[in-house]
């Protein structure tokens, strides 16, 4: 899904305030709670990412990162690792930093 052009340039902070005024749903609660895996290491991972990093993503690298959620943890994990290199740009930027965390 491509941004409006109302939305280009702007950062996912900016984007999840603008939303939040449009929903019940406090800002990122939703991706919190998709964040929540069966596995440990992604949990701890995952968590660190929304803290450190979330708030400066583009829009692309916001839907990158929710198309990284939708898979199984065990491809997820294996992505963060470096065993899979897999996407496009956005997708590999979100993974360079979920390895950071």
């Amino acid at each position: 899904m491509l941004p409006r052009d109302d939305e280009r340039g702007k950062t996912a902070a900016q984007l999840s305030t603008q939303d939040s005024a449009l929903s019940t749903e406090p800002p990122l609660g939703r991706l919190r709670w998709d964040c929540r895996r069966g596995m440990l290491e992604l949990d701890i991972v995952l968590d660190r990412f929304l803290a450190q990093h979330f708030e400066r993503l583009a829009p692309l690298e916001v839907e990158a990162f929710k198309e990284l959620l939708s898979l199984p943890d065990h491809d997820l994990w294996g992505m963060i690792q470096g065993e899979k290199m897999d996407g496009d740009d956005s997708i590999k930027r979100v993974l360079q930093l979920l390895r950071l965390c």
